[in-house]
């Protein structure tokens, strides 16, 4: 799911998630939304970075092709 930082408390409460993830670049303590999750039994997990991947781009690249595929119809 993607969304803006600024919705997240608001998600966290409505999805009540088992897990929230992060890439382990960011610190644990630092995770934001990390304390509200742990409060509603869920736990924060640090994935590792695979080099040249970025989640940014693999969102991009999918409004891209959206983009491309509505004005091609």
């Amino acid at each position: 799911m993607v969304f803006s930082s600024k919705q997240l408390n608001k998600i966290i409460e409505i999805i009540r998630p088992n897990i929230l993830t992060k890439g382990s670049n960011y610190m644990f303590e630092g995770v934001t939304g990390r304390k509200l999750v742990e409060r509603c039994g869920g736990r924060v997990v640090l994935i590792p970075i695979t080099k040249n991947v970025s989640s940014t781009s693999i969102i991009n690249n999918i409004r891209q092709f959206n983009i491309k595929k509505t004005t091609s119809q």
